[in-house]
């Protein structure tokens, strides 16, 4: 009896094992190849090794930046605000607090102490020296003596925030929001070393040669010719107004940054600067690092960047570096774009395998949102709208718009809205060309999502939950029935007459709910997951959901209308832990993901849902086409069409199955409610044996009674 017991626990356990391993093994996501990303942090060891601190973790490349490859541990779900090798220990400053070592040449971390907001790190004589960036508690200056294990307090003045700190045989150099400091080592002493430079100036970076030093600040570039004594501005070739971030020195040539402008190289440390950005494509650089010929230059969104000759030419150099946030994907007949929070604007021909820039004139490089109308592209971005015929340039719509940060754009055939940060909801007659401020209750709202079923548009927003206006945007009215208190919603989106938003926040619960009445009542459908939801995309009869999950991006899928949800991301998917999913997208062959600095990853569209739409144009009949290939060897693809009924429906019941010889069902394919379209799927025959099988298509509906059959063979 114990025997047959534990021979049926053996299977059980067994059973369960493989419908576990089987149902995630499916899901497999590969990175859809869109390199580059925010660095925050640069350091190259002295025979030539980078180390580049992302906001996901830390790259190493021993190429000179021609491919990248991560190190690993928990540090790898943070971003590095500081990396510094010492011997052969590499350390790293997480934006969590935590102080990471690796005692392997940076390629596996562990956690060293937290507790310490490390903005910059440098070492002198036995001394490890960091400079924080918390101008409230733990302020200033701390010191180590034991690699990391300990820290003591400088006594450096007031509480200011530390941006950099350079060293030489003088002793230390802090720059901080509140000037430049000088202290005799180790350190203890520090005293205010800024004549010349305004008061209240913020130092952002220091580079000394010699005697020279050179700072990057909130007001220009200044050099001291004494060790620091004495300063001079030297912004001859400079605009002022925007801060200059970084700051370096190779050779006689000097090089800085400025914020959203690039970089301006001087020959002669600072007399006279000139813009050199040829090939750049990412106009915000954060660090500078000098090894021999090749200057470094860590972005904030384009990755790196690397020069042999001075400047004159830049290069990205991006493979293996994979750490873009993606905030939104559009699709406009086969191409693909993609907006990334940095890095701008990115597109591709060919499904994700290749991508370029596509920056030219583009205002910022913080890209929220997409839309189509007339002929035009427009991008929401963190400085204003901007309108693209296709040719690559883009050009500024912003006339009218006084709030420059656009979360969300809507086109429902009449006008075109702009949904912003806090000036509420703009409205465009004309294409973009002048917009109109909308008042009401929605009056400087923050707008997070836009959507409209015909004429009526939608919009989620902070402070009045969902709205929705039927006469163009003139008035609008709240529509959070069903709602104890007003929802947070971060996306909406349009199946037919129906609206789906993912819920971040809202009672009785979170995730997604749908509307089938225009937003007089709503219906929570994440039965039973009530995580916070951050995007929901539909597709055909699906619903893709994304949801915060400290474990990973997770996405789900639905094809029932939320009476069941299926998990599509392993628990520790692919891209790694503690990663939000920003957006989703089906196109072609592929769902695709764009995440929170892990850059785009994508599937194929036929192992998560069963059918896929092919074409937009309606057919004037029904049709089962022959799979192809056939004869075939394991998979094939079969087509049909589907009409529009006479009674108007537009969705029909579609079943597809499959028959051996005998007339036996082998699988069902296709099991839905599909609208008129053009539809394929595919039938994995890799488990069956060789012979004749048959596919039968059947569309029901009030006064549709279709049937077809085809014949195929599967040969071994």
């Amino acid at each position: 009896m114990l025997r047959k017991l534990y021979t049926t626990l053996s299977i059980l356990v067994l059973f369960v094992f493989f419908v576990t391993t089987s149902a995630y093994s499916q899901y497999n996501w590969t990175s859809a190849g869109l390199e580059g990303g925010i660095i925050k942090s640069l350091f190259v060891r002295a025979d030539g090794v980078v180390y580049a601190g992302t906001q996901r973790g830390v790259y190493i490349s021993v190429d000179f930046g021609t491919t990248w490859t991560k190190g690993t541990g928990n540090i790898s779900q943070y971003g590095i605000n500081a990396v510094i090798v010492v011997g052969n220990m590499v350390f790293a400053a997480a934006d969590n607090g935590g102080f990471y070592v690796s005692y392997d040449n940076g390629y596996n971390f562990s956690l060293l102490n937290s507790g310490y907001n490390i903005n910059t790190l440098c070492k002198l004589d036995q001394f490890i020296y960091a400079g924080l960036g918390s101008s409230m508690v733990n302020s200033g200056i701390i010191f180590s003596s034991n690699y990391g294990v300990n820290w003591s307090q400088t006594n450096l003045p007031g509480t200011t925030v530390v941006n950099d700190i350079v060293t030489d045989d003088v002793g230390l150099y802090a720059a901080t929001n509140d000037g430049v400091y000088l202290a005799y080592h180790p350190g203890s002493s520090w005293i205010k070393y800024d004549s010349g430079i305004p008061a209240g100036t913020k130092v952002f970076s220091l580079k000394k040669a010699g005697s020279l030093l050179l700072a990057s600040t909130d007001k220009g570039v200044y050099r001291s010719n004494d060790n620091g004594g004495t300063w001079n501005a030297v912004n001859n070739g400079l605009t002022t107004g925007l801060p200059f971030i970084a700051v370096t020195i190779q050779g006689t040539n000097a090089y800085t940054c400025q914020f959203g402008k690039g970089v301006y190289k001087s020959s002669n440390y600072g007399d006279a600067w000139v813009q050199v950005y040829s090939g750049l494509n990412d106009f915000m650089i954060y660090k500078f690092a000098v090894y021999n010929a090749y200057l470094y230059a860590a972005s904030a969104g384009g990755g790196m960047y690397v020069t042999v000759d001075n400047g004159v030419s830049w290069f990205p150099k991006n493979s293996g570096l994979n750490v873009h946030t993606v905030n939104a994907l559009h699709f406009v007949g086969n191409v693909m774009y993609a907006g990334t929070q940095g890095g701008g604007v990115y597109r591709s021909l060919n499904l994700g395998a290749n991508w370029s820039p596509r920056n030219e004139l583009l205002g910022n490089t913080i890209v929220y949102s997409f839309a189509d109308a007339g002929n035009f592209i427009y991008a929401g971005t963190y400085g204003g709208i901007f309108r693209n015929n296709g040719s690559g340039v883009w050009e500024a719509m912003n006339n009218g718009l006084t709030d420059s940060i656009v979360f969300a754009l809507n086109y429902n055939g009449a006008n075109l809205f702009a949904g912003t940060q806090s000036g509420g909801i703009y409205r465009s007659s004309n294409f973009g060309s002048l917009w109109t401020k909308l008042s009401g209750i929605i009056l400087n709202d923050t707008v997070y999502a836009l959507a409209n079923i015909g004429s009526t548009v939608f919009a989620s927003t902070k402070q009045n939950g969902f709205v929705k206006s039927t006469d163009q945007g003139n008035t609008w009215q709240t529509i959070n029935n069903g709602f104890t208190y007003n929802p947070l919603s971060l996306s909406l989106a349009v199946k037919g007459n129906d609206l789906y938003s993912g819920v971040f926040y809202g009672s009785p619960n979170r995730g997604i709910f749908k509307t089938s009445d225009l937003g007089n009542s709503w219906n929570w459908i994440s039965n039973p997951v009530s995580d916070a939801s951050y995007f929901v995309h539909t597709y055909l009869n699906n619903i893709f959901a994304s949801y915060y999950n400290f474990a990973g991006g997770v996405i789900r899928v639905t094809t029932n209308e939320g009476a069941n949800w299926s998990l599509i991301t392993p628990l520790q998917p692919q891209w790694g832990d503690n990663c939000d999913v920003k957006c989703i997208k089906v196109f072609a062959d592929y769902v695709y993901a764009g995440t929170s600095g892990k850059s785009l990853w994508r599937i194929p569209v036929s192992s998560v849902v069963s059918v896929r739409s092919i074409s937009e144009n309606i057919p004037d009949k029904f049709k089962l086409f022959q799979n192809y290939p056939n004869p075939f060897n394991g998979g094939t693809k079969i087509k049909f069409d589907v009409q529009k009924s006479e009674s108007g429906s537009q969705n029909l019941e579609v079943t597809l199955k499959i028959y051996d010889a005998l007339g036996r069902e082998v699988e069902t394919l296709v099991n839905e409610r599909l609208q008129p379209g053009t539809y394929e799927t595919t039938f994995d025959g890799s488990g069956l044996n060789s012979g004749v099988y048959f596919y039968r298509m059947v569309v029901n509906g009030q006064t549709v009674n279709f049937g077809e059959t085809r014949k195929m063979l599967l040969l071994k």
